[in-house]
């Protein structure tokens, strides 16, 4: 009796620990489920009538970049499971669910929305989270795919994802997809961006436009961690409940569930009229077509179907089949590396056409989009063996003083992306400290040499550290340089650093339609300017 009165009372404990261990986990009282606080986008009727429709302010932007969006996910990977990043692709995941749906795609299985922040990225209930919406080492293992949908700009948060499956993530099965891309590693989505900005070829990376697009009010705040929800008897994603009808964060972040709820209807009553429901077809017809020519290696029938939207004479709608071959392209490079294996198309040859058509012709040190500057630093150290005890090629941010003359010669003659990189940014540093006019623009043209290679990821980096407003006004010749190479992502960028300032907004203007006006002429109407 003794031992069954002790095995009851261990079994009362154990029962006792788990009960409250359950009572533990429990969503606290003042966060929310995320999962079920956001509503389905098929749960609406919308009407023409709807008078909340009106309260979207701003007003939508990008409703046709959605629907393109879809088309294009829907087309080129079609042996993917498609996992859209909340809360900033909500609006994305929408959109493919709703056109799944209305149009009896099959494809609503295979689309998931992941509420996966900064902050709940580290829990350790993330893997649990994960392995309910099907990522785990197991479907991996089998060779199950997956892509990840986010807005922008690097993907950090599916390479977060990627450190829990490391042995099993590679090129092959975990790929990401952006908007707005300054990551080479996945491409950006260029044809979402022509609805605002039609200025083809240079319609990518606008900065201020993704930044206002993640700025649409959300439902829900951001996810703060996952906990078990005894309801759903499952891990879930929650956030602090905001009491507030409308709360706007220093960050621009807006919260607002009357809002969030008024964009839903908004994109809803865009997708459902017949025009757009036709061109939605229309547009999964010709990204399906380009698919589906690489998937079977017909790569002459390819590149004649490239070369005649691009020799078709440019309207409204052909802009948007042109751009579309430029992201196809991208996408081919990064996320669909069988299909490019298989074709072994030479882009500097066979689509040597698209350079003229989109005015980015390849010099003999770059060649822009399609194809890799080859590094020749281990050719210039044996060429030049005293640079290598001056640290010119091999870390030139330990060149001293002394040495400095020989690392702006090096500039000439060095091609290697993550040299251009450091250098260029050892050179801004020197510029800014340096007094002497001489030396200011020796300085400066050395670093117009690096821009005017054109590398996307030296560009980019650069603007995005060095220019602020004063510096910005303070190097015209810089930021000329920049324009002129038509890279949009450092174009858009020095655009929003200096766009308060009106005769600024004209000298950008004047650059892009290769008009020249006297930087003499900027300087005497900005006093920050240096004479």
């Amino acid at each position: 009796m003794n031992g069954i009165f002790k095995s009851f009372f261990l079994f009362k404990i154990l029962i006792t620990l788990f009960l409250f261990s359950q009572a533990w986990a429990t969503i606290p009282t003042h966060c929310e489920n995320y999962e079920l606080a956001r509503p389905d986008i098929l749960s609406y009727k919308t009407s023409k009538s709807d008078t909340t429709l009106a309260e979207c302010k701003p007003p939508l932007v990008f409703k046709r970049g959605h629907l393109e969006l879809t088309a294009m996910l829907f087309a080129l990977y079609p042996d993917r499971e498609i996992y859209f990043l909340a809360r900033d692709a909500e609006l994305f995941y929408d959109t493919a669910k709703f056109l799944s749906h209305k149009l009896n795609m099959d494809f609503s299985s295979r689309i998931h929305l992941l509420n996966i922040s900064s902050r709940n990225v580290g829990s350790g209930d993330l893997t649990k989270y994960l392995g309910l919406h099907g990522i785990d080492e197991s479907k991996l293992k089998n060779g199950k795919k997956f892509l990840f949908v986010d807005t922008g700009f690097v993907g950090t948060i599916p390479k977060k994802i990627a450190t829990k499956f490391k042995s099993n993530v590679n090129e092959k099965n975990w790929h990401t997809q952006l908007v707005w891309s300054y990551n080479k590693k996945h491409p950006a989505f260029r044809s979402f961006l022509l609805e605002e900005d039609s200025s083809f070829p240079n319609c990518s990376m606008n900065a201020s436009s993704g930044s206002k697009y993640e700025e649409i009010p959300k439902f829900t705040d951001t996810s703060i961690d996952f906990e078990y929800d005894d309801d759903e008897k499952r891990i879930v994603p929650i956030s602090i409940k905001v009491k507030e009808e409308r709360k706007e964060r220093d960050n621009g972040d807006v919260i607002s569930k009357k809002e969030a709820i008024c964009y839903q209807k908004t994109l809803i009553q865009y997708l459902e009229k017949k025009e757009n429901l036709e061109l939605f077809k229309s547009r999964y017809q010709k990204w399906s077509k380009l698919y589906t020519l690489a998937q079977q290696k017909k790569k002459d029938e390819l590149i004649k179907v490239i070369h005649e939207i691009f020799t078709d004479k440019m309207d409204n709608e052909n802009i948007f089949d042109k751009t579309m071959v430029l992201d196809f392209l991208d996408i081919l490079d990064t996320n669909l590396p069988e299909l490019k294996s298989g074709l072994n198309i030479d882009w500097s040859k066979d689509l040597k056409f698209l350079s003229t058509r989109m005015e980015l012709q390849a010099n003999d040190q770059d060649q822009r989009y399609y194809t890799e500057i080859t590094s020749n630093k281990d050719a210039l150290l044996k060429r030049y063996p005293d640079w290598k005890e001056m640290n010119i090629i091999d870390d030139p941010s330990k060149v001293s003083d002394k040495n400095f003359p020989e690392l702006l010669k090096a500039v000439d003659v060095v091609l290697d992306r993550d040299w251009d990189t450091k250098v260029i940014k050892i050179l801004g540093q020197n510029l800014i400290k340096e007094e002497n006019k001489t030396s200011k623009k020796i300085l400066i043209e050395s670093m117009k040499k690096i821009i005017n290679r054109g590398v996307y990821e030296t560009l980019t980096k650069f603007v995005s550290e060095f220019f602020s407003n004063k510096q910005t006004l303070t190097y015209p010749e810089l930021m000329t340089a920049i324009i002129k190479n038509k890279h949009a992502s450092t174009e858009y960028l020095l655009r929003g650093v200096v766009n308060s300032h009106e005769h600024w907004k004209e000298y950008f203007k004047s650059i892009l339609n290769n008009q020249e006006i006297s930087l003499e002429s900027v300087r005497e109407k900005c006093p920050l300017v240096e004479k």
